[in-house]
């Protein structure tokens, strides 16, 4: 946990991004599991950002999990 986070996620070797270089974050499918994990297997709604990304040249991606105001 990190501020207002729940929970961090770092995925150092990103499968999606690894090889493209752009200018803003690519990672809607990491975004997308692990929103639909937390819904459908915890129950728990969810809200995921992406604040680093390999694609723009971070050294790995990371999503933050939040819980919706």
């Amino acid at each position: 946990m990190e501020g207002d986070a729940l929970l961090v996620i770092t995925i150092l070797d990103c499968p999606e991004c690894r090889g493209l270089k752009r200018e803003a974050p690519f990672c809607f499918l990491n975004q997308g599991i692990i929103t639909e994990f937390a819904e459908r297997c915890l129950g728990v709604r969810v809200r995921t950002q992406e604040t680093a990304c390999i694609v723009t040249g971070a050294s790995a991606c990371r999503v933050e999990v939040t819980r919706p105001a």
